[in-house]
């Protein structure tokens, strides 16, 4: 053992050196997955849309352009000209790794880029930063690689041919966090070959530049224009020196989501070794034994092994820190320092996390599954599932619990010499892994292709051997893979002679329980004629297995009939790899040899339906075992039993057998029901943390202020000082689950936000509170109008001596009164109408609750409210953080800190949603998760009145009404409810002229459902899985789909209006969508994403293609949106600036129509020239006048809560 580590530390010595002397730039080219820039000489990408913003000096930015000429800008480019031959600052903000006049016609290189996001990259490239900045704290979410790989100089004038053959090679890296942002510049030996080109402008014609290499940008705080050239006396120097202890590379933080002033280098390093003379640039696509992974992997294997009590001079391995710094004592609070003065030094930094190595455990449970666990093994750890679980461990999954599978199929394939295309394909099915049976369904196939697809049985092998049975302690593939793995086979046809290849990317558990497979087929297929069945017999075939790879070889039989009973024999031969990364410690068991048992299979394809359906059912045990006679196979294997899909089938005797609840779940095995380990007291969850029931399992989740730490067992404090939530000129005080924040002397605020203190008197010495900057912010447009309405009848704030809220409020003269709260919201219930005595705020009583379902002081919020008000020793300030409930007990869709407008949504268990983080005085259109109750149960939910032939129709919760129009005009006394539905949150809804029918969504079930608007009809659901978070929903009256947008799988989904032929049309880069409308004319999706990061409005076709970025400048926070037929424009409404705004769908014409002063709309909807929206300040429906944009009606229902979506019903289709 301590040769050794001996051996350990000689080699780390070694390969680190290595390693440092020379940059070697990270994988790149197809093979990894990189898009590749059109050739030419001045070639801009697509916009490249980011997951996590960019910060960029103290500005976020979401979209990328890669360009040819070693550029990367942070917003659309301008032409050539104006950039190429200009010196830094350009003028926009852009980190140029090498900027000059680069062309890649003729073949001469190739520009490539990618978002990454998988762990050993990223770790990778913390690695590197962490080793030059180590007193941060950094953990990127994702990086933006491109690669400018052997690309040329532009050539124009005769006298630039002689470097016709120089090429340059080099890379950038841009890594983002939640907080901060980094980029490494890597310029490999020799990458460099040629250090300028030809200018191009017409004052410099034949002048060669040098190339320039840095970052331009703007300080948004003080609209400053800033630019930072890389420190080097030449870009000669590029690839001869670096700033981070690599010759080559370059490395810097870029920006922050707090204040940031200027690009930061490290710090002085070590001084570079003589470079390396083998090092050479220009491999498209490095393999995966490259010397950068090769040492990486090989130091995280034997660093692992040193004696932690021996003195080890090597540097700190590329891995990441712990993810917290140590929690401070119980009710010590960690204070920030006092505000700095003008003879003050550098601002603080966190403290160095302690030197030592991480124990072995350690540095990797950050990588296993949360039902996992970690092992230590003799050379190292190795992630494992826990009991009842099965996996890898990086990936576990419920024992017997049924596995759902989904996919794309794409191919280019010859059939009788035709080329047939297959492009994204659905492949959906399920694994019952209890007794190893899988169905899949491929659809839609054509018909040309279909019948012949029917004899490429491995197509569905990869998922037979995943989730095969297993018999005694043989494992199936998912035990090793963990369900990331890539499957290549090759298929030959006898006597054809057609060669086919499969190739399928497994890439894990893309949600709870479902797999994602791609597939791609290539070649030739044999020609089955229409109509014929294919008959395949049960066959076993042999697993070799190693560390990292399972491969088989086998020879198949089959036999096709055709439809007039013609019969014929196949077959081929079939050779397949399964590559996955499998944990290099563990011991490898001694059964290196399995057979796969496949006892059935069965293949069909359905013409009508244009569907693939495949069947197989298999085992996993030693070489050598024998198929059964099938007139003796087990029901179990058979899968002809009657076990609870959530139970297992135990063979027993002969064809007997019995039925076994799988854990997590109780009963006799024909009928099991999920336990519930939290109510039960089964738990595993520690202090600090909440029990979360899931079927067959649970999962535990840290209070707010808390978080796991780096063994995912314990909840730990998290210190928000550290991760700077207070305002820059603020000091910041944490405490256990919380923190205080409290502007210096001479600043004013909350401590989220402050602001320079005026010059005052005396007598106004106090700040401005909370309500009297509410009415400053609304006096601002001038005396006298407010948002376009006369001083009678608008809204401004009433304030208190001492600057708070007075309790009692009302709108102008108009009599309209409600009571608020120390915020200034509205409490529910209070709202007078005109002419009606105003409720005492002193005395007035909420409206009696709902009654809950059980013990409101058991609930979660109540139990954690009443922990954080333990932990304030019963004093809680206005500062301080206490979750809101419901007064039964569910959490309020809106939190927030205190008396401040910090505030943001949660998910029923109380759980942040990202993206909704808010400090505007508005709050967050946080939708609730947890229904209110039908006043009386309902069985079979109805119209149950006639609706009126036009009318504006709004939903209320579980309530949907129909309001008459004459004309346009509402008939608000003949106001008359359609619908109640039981346990429903009425969010999106759409009218179908065509067939009278109305649609909505309902995020409480989780469900999209219609109804005929006739007296009696009932509803009907149509899409009732598979649906998350259903919010926004259109008809398409001309194709006949229905599209909806799901915030909580963050996809727009369509389907038939039946709910048939679903398609995933988007499913990157939305964070929070919410409105969607389709213009049926042009076959366009718009809609809306109220990310308070990034809002947007983008549009795509019906398809799913053209998707494009159409307003993002001057939003808000977007809450409903509809069109405008008359001038064929897209409208929306911005909660947050309080306007509805209209653009055409090109991006131009924008133009304000209406300016909803004090109001909260959020759902919108154009009918001629009226518009009408739902608001949530009201809780009505408010008319306005587009052309005169003013207000001309409003209706209140008598039961006052929000109100949500809102459509025009007609008498006939527009």
């Amino acid at each position: 053992m301590k040769s050794s580590r001996t051996f350990a530390i000689i080699f780390w010595n070694y390969a680190f050196t290595i390693f440092q002397s020379e940059a070697i730039i990270l994988p790149y080219g197809e093979r990894v997955g990189d898009s590749i820039l059109g050739n030419g000489d001045d070639e801009v990408s697509e916009v490249l849309r980011l997951k996590e913003p960019l910060f960029f000096y103290d500005a976020q930015y979401y979209d990328l352009y890669i360009a040819t000429n070693g550029i990367i800008f942070l917003q659309p480019p301008p032409r050539e000209s104006g950039y190429v031959d200009r010196a830094f600052p350009l003028g926009f903000p852009a980190i140029a790794p090498f900027l000059a006049d680069i062309d890649t016609s003729g073949g001469r290189g190739s520009v490539y880029y990618r978002m990454e996001e998988s762990v050993d990259i990223l770790n990778h490239v913390a690695g590197l930063i962490l080793r030059s900045f180590p007193n941060v704290h950094f953990m990127p979410k994702q990086a933006v690689i491109t690669t400018w790989d052997k690309v040329g100089s532009h050539l124009e004038f005769p006298f630039s041919l002689e470097s016709s053959d120089k090429m340059n090679t080099f890379q950038a890296v841009l890594a983002s966090d939640s907080q901060d942002s980094y980029a490494l510049l890597l310029y490999p030996a020799e990458g460099l070959q040629f250090l300028g080109t030809m200018a191009k402008t017409f004052h410099n014609p034949g002048v060669e530049l040098l190339a320039r290499a840095g970052f331009s940008g703007w300080q948004s705080s003080t609209s400053e224009e800033r630019s930072y050239p890389l420190p080097v006396p030449s870009v000669r120097s590029l690839d001869q020196e670096g700033n981070a202890g690599v010759r080559g590379l370059w490395l810097f933080q870029i920006g922050s989501r707090s204040a940031f002033e200027d690009i930061l280098s490290p710090g002085p390093g070590p001084s570079l070794p003589p470079a390396q003379p083998w090092a050479r640039a220009g491999h498209r696509e490095p393999a995966a034994d490259t010397v950068a992974s090769v040492v990486a992997d090989l130091v995280d294997d034997f660093y692992v092994l040193s004696d932690s009590n021996a003195p080890s001079t090597k540097p700190p391995p590329p891995v990441l820190p712990p993810k917290l710094s140590p929690t401070p004592l119980q009710g010590t609070p960690t204070m920030s320092p006092s505000p700095p003065t003008l003879s003050s030094s550098s601002p603080p930094t966190r403290p160095p996390v302690p030197p030592g190595p991480l124990s072995a455990c350690g540095r990797i449970l950050h990588l296993c599954s949360q039902d996992g666990y970690c092992a230590d093994h003799p050379t190292g750890p190795c992630c494992r599932c826990r009991s009842g679980y099965y996996g890898n461990g990086r990936r576990c999954l419920p024992q017997g619990v049924p596995q759902r599978l989904n996919g794309k199929v794409s191919g280019k394939l010859t059939l009788d010499g035709t080329e047939v295309l297959l492009k994204g394909v659905d492949l959906h099915g399920y694994a019952v892994v209890a007794d190893g049976r899988v169905h899949v369904s491929v659809s839609p196939v054509p018909e040309k292709v279909g019948w012949a697809l029917m004899t490429v049985s491995p197509l569905i092998g990869l998922f037979g051997w995943l989730f095969a049975q297993e018999l005694q302690d043989y494992k199936n593939g998912f035990h090793l893979t963990g369900g990331e793995c890539t499957h290549q086979a090759r298929v030959t046809f006898h006597p054809g002679k057609q060669n086919l290849t499969i190739t399928q990317k497994a890439q894990g558990l893309v949600s709870l329980h479902a797999a994602w497979v791609e597939t791609f087929l290539q070649g030739d297929l044999p020609l089955i004629p229409a109509g014929a069945t294919l008959q395949l017999e049960p066959y076993k075939e042999t697993y070799q297995y190693n560390h990292s790879v399972a491969t088989s070889s086998s020879l198949r039989d089959f036999s096709v009939v055709s439809d007039n009973r013609g019969f014929e024999k196949l077959s081929y031969f079939l050779h397949q790899d399964v590559t996955y990364k499998g944990c290099a410690h563990r011991s490898f068991p001694d059964t290196q040899f399995q057979q796969l048992n496949t006892e059935r299979l069965l293949v069909m394809y359905n013409k009508e339906t244009q569907s693939l359906m495949y069947s197989i059912s298999n085992t996993v045990g030693p070489v050598g075992g024998g198929l059964p006679d099938p007139a003796w196979v087990n029901p179990c294997s058979a899968g002809a039993h009657y076990c609870d899909p959530m139970s297992i089938c135990v063979s027993a005797t002969g064809t007997d057998y019995y039925c076994q609840c799988v854990s997590g779940y109780r009963g006799d095995g024909r009928s099991c029901y999920d336990v519930d380990e939290c109510s039960e007291g089964l738990d595993s969850c520690g202090l600090h943390s909440q029990c979360v029931n899931m079927q067959g399992s649970h999962h535990c989740v840290c209070n707010a202020g808390f978080e796991f730490d780096p063994d995912w067992r314990t909840c730990v404090d998290i210190d928000e000082c550290y991760l700077k939530q207070c305002h820059p000129f603020a000091s910041c005080s944490n405490s256990e689950g919380s923190f205080h924040c409290q502007c210096w002397p001479e600043y004013h605020g909350d401590g989220l936000v402050c602001g320079q203190s005026a010059l005052v008197t005396e007598s106004e010495s106090r700040p401005p509170s909370l309500c009297e900057q509410h009415r400053a912010s609304l006096q601002g447009g001038g005396p006298g109008v407010w948002g376009g309405l006369p001083q009678e009848e608008a809204f401004l704030p009433q304030c208190d001596q001492d600057g708070h809220y007075l309790p009692l409020q009302c709108r102008g003269m108009t009599g309209q009164c409600w009571c608020v709260d120390s915020r200034g919201q509205q409490r529910a219930g209070t709202r007078t109408d005109p002419g009606s005595p105003p409720v005492s705020c002193v005395t007035a009583a909420l409206p009696p609750p709902v009654p809950p379902l059980g013990n409101v002081a058991d609930s979660m919020c109540e139990r954690w409210r009443h922990d954080l008000e333990e932990q304030y020793g019963g004093q809680v300030s206005p500062q301080d953080y206490i979750p809101q409930c419901t007064p039964q007990g569910h959490f309020l869709p809106a939190q927030c800190y205190g008396d401040s407008t910090f505030c943001w949504c949660v998910d029923r268990d109380g759980r942040e949603v990202l993206g909704t983080r808010s400090r505007h005085v508005v709050k967050p259109a946080c939708l609730p998760t947890v229904p209110s109750q039908a006043p009386q149960p309902l069985v079979h939910p109805g119209v149950v009145s006639q609706p009126p032939r036009q009318a504006v129709v709004f939903s209320q919760g579980h309530h949907i009404t129909a309001l008459p129009l004459d004309g346009q005009q509402a008939v608000c006394k003949k106001a008359s409810l359609l619908l109640t539905l039981k346990d429903a949150i009425v969010v999106g809804m759409d009218y179908d002229c065509k067939e009278n029918q109305l649609y909505w969504s309902d995020v409480a079930s989780q469900t999209i459902s219609r109804v005929t608007l006739e007296a009696g009809a009932e509803t009907e659901s149509i899409i009732h899985s598979g649906v998350t978070r259903p919010e926004g929903l259109a008809v398409c009256v001309r194709s006949r789909r229905l599209f909806w947008v799901d915030s909580g799988s963050l996809r727009i989904e369509a389907a038939s209006l039946a709910g048939g032929d679903r398609a995933v049309l988007v499913n990157s880069d939305l964070s929070n969508p919410r409105a969607i409308v389709v213009d049926s004319t042009s076959g366009t999706l718009f809609w809306t994403d109220w990310n308070r990061d990034g809002p947007r409005i983008e549009s795509c076709s019906v398809s799913g293609q053209n998707r494009r970025l159409l307003v993002q400048q001057g939003i808000t926070l977007l809450t409903g949106l509809t069109l405008d037929l008359k001038t064929k424009q897209v409208c929306w409404a911005d909660a947050g600036s309080m306007k509805v705004e209209c653009i055409a769908p090109d991006g131009s014409e924008r133009r304000e129509i209406y300016r909803c002063q004090d109001d909260y709309p959020f759902s919108i909807v154009l009918h001629g020239d009226t518009l009408y929206y739902t608001d949530w300040e009201r809780d009505g429906v408010v008319m306005v006048d587009k052309g005169e944009s003013n207000r001309t009606d409003q209706y209140l229902p008598l039961r006052r809560s929000h109100l949500y979506g809102i459509t025009v019903v007609t008498s006939q289709c527009p």
